[in-house]
């Protein structure tokens, strides 16, 4: 997986993959204040599963490279 720190508060983590090496495609947004996890929809478009990668913040964007 990969993870992403939004704000104070908020970390976004993406993919990663199970015990059985099945890859993800899954977003989730854990707030640390409450302990609670939401899993986010992409609403952006297709993006493959993806192990190995880096994400990123520019400006109201969140980029995924490489994997």
């Amino acid at each position: 997986h990969v993870s992403l720190t939004l704000s104070p508060r908020h970390i976004l983590i993406y993919g990663g993959t199970t015990p059985e090496e099945t890859m993800l495609d899954d977003f989730w947004l854990i707030d640390l204040e409450t302990g609670i996890w939401q899993q986010i929809a992409n609403t952006r478009g297709v993006l493959e599963p993806k192990i190995g990668c880096t994400m990123t913040l520019i400006q109201d964007s969140i980029y995924v490279f490489g994997g």
